[in-house]
């Protein structure tokens, strides 16, 4: 199947866009959360967002609390 150039297909949102829009002293936080932000139309499933929130807590050494409060936030305002 061929798009028409005027369209756009849904776009899957990866759980490292997630992770680096989140982070806010990580270099590419900012690209990640213009990027995120240029659509609307991202659709995303919970096993991403569970892959995020163990990426924070555990990589990353977020605390669980905070992780849990920026996805509470993330589908209102990602």
């Amino acid at each position: 199947m061929t798009l028409s150039s005027d369209q756009y297909a849904p776009r899957g949102l990866d759980a490292m866009l997630i992770v680096y829009s989140l982070l806010g002293n990580h270099p590419a936080s900012d690209v990640c959360e213009a990027f995120i932000r240029e659509r609307a139309s991202w659709f995303t499933t919970t096993l991403t967002l569970l892959e995020a929130k163990a990426i924070l807590t555990k990589v990353y050494a977020v605390m669980p609390i905070l992780s849990h409060n920026d996805f509470l936030n993330f589908p209102q305002d990602p």
